[in-house]
């Protein structure tokens, strides 16, 4: 677990340690490096919330996929309980990433999904601790990846792995 000293939350203590200006993706790899995840694949959003003292709630029907509130002292985040275990999955770390990434003491909660420049760093960062480059590079390079096979790998929605892939170089990569 990340040190927390004067029960300072480990999300809060990290997040004091981030620039504001550091971009979804490094703040991603941050929060990997300084938890220690430089295993395979899949990461454990479960445990990586778990590790930075956020609380995870699963709710019947609330209308949204996810919503995330923090203070000073605590942060929760909710899921939609009858959500398949990828759209769980990166719901968890999209919320993880508003935490990181915006205002504090504000409720995150999108029912429109028409998105904004929030919206997309939160996926952004999502997509950069579920499946980060540095190890998606490594599973391509040692395979005939492709789509299907790394999303199961990842245990991610192929969308988010063709996202994931473009941003690779090569064609390494079958579609």
């Amino acid at each position: 677990m990340v040190e927390s000293p004067n029960n300072i939350p480990a999300w809060l203590r990290l997040r004091s340690e981030l620039a504001p200006t550091e971009r979804p993706h490094h703040v991603a790899n941050r929060v990997l490096k300084a938890l220690g995840v430089t295993t395979k694949a899949p990461v454990d959003v479960h445990a990586v919330a778990r590790r930075l003292d956020v609380e995870i709630k699963e709710v019947p029907e609330p209308g949204w996929s996810g919503a995330v509130a923090s203070t000073d002292r605590s942060a929760v985040i909710w899921v939609r309980a009858s959500d398949a275990s990828v759209r769980k999955r990166f719901t968890v770390a999209h919320e993880l990433g508003h935490l990181f990434l915006h205002p504090l003491g504000r409720e995150f909660r999108d029912v429109t999904f028409k998105g904004g420049q929030r919206e997309s760093d939160a996926n952004q960062f999502a997509a950069d601790l579920l499946i980060p480059l540095w190890m998606l590079d490594g599973y391509v390079a040692s395979s005939a990846a492709n789509v299907a096979a790394l999303a199961k790998t990842f245990r991610v929605s192929a969308h988010a792995m063709k996202i994931q892939l473009s941003k690779l170089s090569g064609d390494r990569v079958t579609w």
